[in-house]
């Protein structure tokens, strides 16, 4: 298999495996990607050669991919005949999931999405009712970060997600432990949603689940959404993500790790929560910058909007770049950009010159790559991308 290969596959279940599982290759020019498992006492059998080559069956068969099997793990050689660097072949793999994602049905991408996540190397924690898997380290780009936010952001399983970080936890700063972080979601939801698909790839994590499941079935699913996720996978990537730089652990001052501690203010974020459903755009509200992405470089933010009462911050409205009427996949943060009231009103349809207008899109096109990532997955012939999303405004 080689990464042009990978590069080229329509097979989102391929994709988000070796999205979530690419790991480090001893071998010149290759990654390796891989699902390692070891026995546990939860399990009512032994975990032999004969469990992992059925084992190894389903995953090629769900994966297609020829996967190899030795000591714990199920893997994969992938050739970089691109002699591409890692972060940006996974970077190409989450565009071309993108690509795909247009084209099927939510409920297939959400099952690829969650079991691509969990399960190839996830587990099951019935201390805490979570569902788990270490994100590996030498992924820890500030861009893969970026891109599993986005495709986790507009998924049904928000609500039930958890991020677990290690490195201001007492473990990890006093060196005993330099544990991964970890994405974790809810047992029971996990277990609800996607035990029979788990069947198909890994029968022996499901039999652990099986083992379970009267206890499982007495657990609660979430039914508030609390902003704690996302605000801690916002802190993660631009407090913490950012200090790693070229070392593998990190390693902060007592100072650094009582001020990240205050600001992140573990106790109370974990309890924040409000009674409804996510809604992505308040989660665009977190994340986006606070600037307008059309009229930034022409006017003075201060002239076009004002300040919120209540958050004392600017208010800037959320904008999806092509309308959600025009198409509900666009429900997607690299869909949207905060805008001044005033550059909001002005893209209504026929509501400024069409000069402007598009003056503005060019603008908003220029000033998000997330933006201009999306349309080139879009449009899927040589139109302009100005023209594009001016023909589409509502």
């Amino acid at each position: 298999m080689k990464v042009s290969d990978v590069l080229q596959s329509d097979n989102i279940n391929q994709l988000f495996f070796i999205f979530f599982n690419l790991s480090n290759s001893r071998k010149e020019n290759t990654f390796l990607v891989k699902s390692s498992y070891k026995e546990s006492k939860l399990a009512d059998y032994k975990l032999n050669d004969s469990v992992y080559e059925s084992n190894n069956e389903l995953m090629s068969k769900y994966t297609q991919i020829n996967l190899k099997y030795r000591s714990f793990k199920h893997y994969k050689l992938i050739e970089n005949d691109l002699n591409m660097d890692r972060e940006v072949f996974l970077h190409n793999i989450y565009k071309n999931i993108q690509k795909i994602r247009l084209t099927i049905d939510n409920e297939t991408f959400e099952r690829s999405l969650y079991l691509g996540l969990f399960a190839f190397r996830g587990s099951p924690d019935f201390k805490t009712n979570f569902y788990s898997v270490d994100l590996l380290k030498c992924n820890n780009f500030t861009s893969h970060w970026e891109d599993i936010i986005s495709l986790l952001i507009s998924s049904p399983g928000l609500s039930q997600l958890n991020l677990n970080f290690r490195e201001l936890q007492p473990q990890y700063v006093n060196n005993k432990s330099k544990r991964n972080t970890q994405i974790r979601i809810n047992l029971r939801w996990f277990f609800d949603k996607y035990f029979d698909d788990l069947k198909e790839v890994n029968i022996y994590k499901a039999s652990i689940l099986s083992n379970k499941k009267e206890i499982i079935n007495k657990l609660k699913v979430k039914d508030k959404f609390s902003n704690a996720f996302f605000e801690r996978l916002n802190y993660y990537k631009h407090k913490i993500l950012s200090q790693y730089k070229d070392q593998d652990y990190l390693q902060l001052t007592k100072k650094q790790i009582a001020d990240m501690r205050e600001e992140l203010n573990f106790t109370i974020n974990e309890g924040s929560s409000i009674g409804r459903n996510p809604e992505i755009v308040g989660i665009a509200r977190i994340i986006l910058p606070d600037f307008c992405f059309a009229c930034k470089d022409i006017y003075e933010i201060q002239n076009r909007t004002f300040i919120h009462r209540q958050t004392g911050k600017l208010y800037l409205e959320i904008h999806h770049v092509i309308p959600f009427a025009h198409d509900k996949n666009g429900d997607i943060l690299e869909n949207m950009v905060k805008l001044c009231p005033a550059c909001h009103k002005a893209l209504s349809k026929n509501r400024a010159q069409e000069p402007y207008q598009k003056e503005l899109i060019g603008n908003i096109i220029s000033n998000s790559k997330q933006v201009d990532s999306y349309l080139e997955n879009i449009i899927t012939n040589n139109e302009d991308k100005v023209n594009f999303v001016y023909e589409r405004l509502r």
